[in-house]
């Protein structure tokens, strides 16, 4: 017997009755080297029924989850129990969501209710900010008596996954801006081609120092160690900023929107300016030469309201896991902007990271940060 649920954007929405999940919990209770053998290993395990409902979970995922008794966690669906931001935006939960159709966890239950194994990887972004899950998730199809289950065994792979991206940034975005750096100081110079060596050099110098400090403050964020210094700022100057740090001749041209409004702001300057950047930055990459990318700032009666918009969109796919800590269309593990624009800017500036993208009317990011009071 099956609770019926009617909306869905993705997996089927229908759920077991409550004496359903008791009689399948008490049928893997019997299996008494189940318990002894899931609960020897590390690996966070459970098992779901066909509607995806947990029915079985071993020692290690309960203690990951801090339940103190695995009666909390049956008949619920795992992004419910992990905290998953999309398993709370359909009534009918976990799976239901468009979001739902990116992840590896659903596809992968559901590859196993239909009687195949299968592995994947999945990022969840959870309700905690700051507290995102990277797991590998491996699934298998197996049946207890007459009944079909998913065994699920899962590794959490979050730190691996960022220290391979954060090497990898390390490797291409700071080896390369070293090597212009050494680049610019060879060669023979005269008077006036070394001046503007040293400007060059300068420059490339600033900038690995802001990568630098850039990579330590993501780390700081994440550990919620990041400490943040507001000063009095204007919104004008910093766009104007941005809009000069990008001017690139032979690039797409970057302007400010002359409806901009110059607002005063009390935030930290540095973190503020490195969300921008990061937005105005995939901006411009995203961007054909002859296109525009229009910076602006706008207000309402509570927050500074910064955009950043290009007349190219972002397909859907791509849509749903924009703001997933490992998502990148830049090359394997060389993508942190978008994750680290919304943790900065809702964790620590009290704000909120938001985008719209249609053909007709290209990408727009947004920031949205409260005004000085």
């Amino acid at each position: 017997m099956s609770i019926q649920q009617t909306r869905t954007e993705f997996a089927p929405p229908d759920r077991a009755a409550a004496e359903t999940i008791k009689s399948q919990v008490r049928t893997l209770q019997d299996c008494d080297f189940l318990h002894k053998l899931y609960d020897a290993v590390s690996e966070f395990v459970f098992i779901v029924n066909t509607h995806r409902q947990i029915i079985f979970a071993n020692r290690a995922f309960l203690d990951f989850l801090g339940a103190l008794d695995v009666e909390e966690i049956f008949g619920r669906r795992p992004g419910e129990v992990v905290g998953c931001i999309h398993a709370r935006k359909n009534p009918a939960g976990c799976g239901t969501t468009n979001n739902c159709s990116a992840c590896g966890a659903v596809n992968a239950v559901l590859t196993s209710i239909n009687g195949k194994v299968s592995q994947q990887q999945c990022s969840i972004t959870r309700e905690t900010h700051g507290d995102d899950l990277e797991l590998q998730i491996r699934t298998s199809p197996i049946k207890i008596g007459s009944q079909s289950f998913v065994v699920a065994a899962v590794s959490d792979i979050s730190h691996e996954n960022r220290r391979r991206i954060l090497e990898r940034i390390f490797f291409h975005d700071i080896l390369n801006t070293a090597a212009a750096l050494k680049l610019g100081t060879q060669g023979k110079f005269t008077s006036r081609t070394a001046k503007k060596a040293i400007a060059a050099a300068e420059n490339n110098a600033a900038r690995l120092i802001e990568e630098i400090r850039a990579q330590r403050d993501l780390l700081n964020a994440e550990s919620g160690d990041l400490s943040i210094n507001p000063e009095s700022i204007n919104s004008l100057s910093l766009l104007t900023d941005l809009r000069d740090t990008y001017h690139n001749p032979k690039g797409p041209a970057v302007i400010l929107d002359p409806a901009s409004q110059d607002i005063p702001l009390l935030t930290d300057p540095t973190i503020f300016s490195r969300v921008l950047r990061n937005m105005v930055k995939n901006a411009v990459e995203a961007s054909d030469p002859d296109h525009r990318v229009t910076l602006g700032c706008t207000k309402n009666q509570t927050n500074a309201r910064f955009t950043v918009h290009n007349p190219t969109h972002i397909p859907e796919t791509d849509q749903l896991k924009i703001f997933q800590r490992s998502f990148t269309t830049k090359g394997k593990g060389r993508g942190l902007g978008t994750y680290s624009m919304k943790l900065l800017t809702e964790r620590y500036l009290k704000g909120k990271v938001t985008f719209t993208s249609t053909p007709e009317k290209g990408t727009t990011f947004t920031a949205e940060i409260p005004l000085a009071t």
